[in-house]
């Protein structure tokens, strides 16, 4: 049965879970040497397949949120104290000086050059900033009411958000400027994505309508 689990997940793609359905299965039959010897093999291999730590990133207040750049060289990282920090994945190092935000921070995302990060706050508005400069860039994308979900374009161009207000909206990347009126939904928006060629914008509500 352990056996049979661990090869589940393994075959979905979990191999950290795989990992306690192996070791039991070990400490079962610790006492038949050749059995043991099968499920060492199998933990073993288990264990160089799986992602290894490289590094720690501390940050003076307890973290909530960590978002990754689409070429994993740097990471956003969000904290209760309301401060946001872009460090590099490689150094564990601070991109940029640390930007405190002056309400609650929801959610946030890398531009694709990871150059820029936008950050939704529980007022209902997202801000673009510089990273190397922690400086506001553009104006404020506002809604009315707060903000559940924001994403870059592929090519870095295009902002997306979705909101309790029943929205999504498309802004321009560098300027903060609506691109067209608000999406209309049923109920709060509470995901945005775009496609791999930007070309179209999935988003789900509330409601369940997509």
């Amino acid at each position: 049965l352990y056996i049979a689990n661990g090869i589940h997940r393994v075959d979905a793609g979990d191999l950290m879970s795989s990992l306690p359905w192996f070791a039991k299965a070990l400490e079962m039959e610790s006492g038949n040497a050749e059995r043991a010897r099968m499920h060492r093999l199998r933990l073993e291999l288990a264990v160089r397949q799986c992602p290894q730590v490289t590094g720690f990133m501390f940050q003076p207040e307890m973290p909530v949120d960590a978002i990754i750049s689409d070429d994993g060289r740097r990471v956003l990282i969000i904290n209760k104290d309301n401060t946001v920090q872009v460090e590099a994945t490689e150094t564990q190092m601070p991109i940029g000086p640390r930007i405190q935000c002056l309400s609650n921070v929801l959610h946030g995302a890398l531009s694709p050059d990871g150059e820029r990060i936008v950050i939704t706050t529980t007022k209902g508005a997202a801000q673009l900033y510089r990273v190397n400069t922690a400086q506001p860039l553009g104006a404020l994308m506002e809604h009315a009411a707060r903000i559940n979900a924001v994403a870059f374009s592929p090519d870095g161009r295009v902002v997306v958000t979705g909101s309790d207000d029943r929205t999504a909206r498309l802004w321009n990347a560098s300027t903060g400027e609506a691109l067209g009126p608000p999406l209309e939904h049923p109920g709060g928006v509470n995901s945005v994505v775009f496609s791999r060629d930007g070309r179209w914008v999935a988003t789900s509500s509330h409601s369940g309508a997509m």
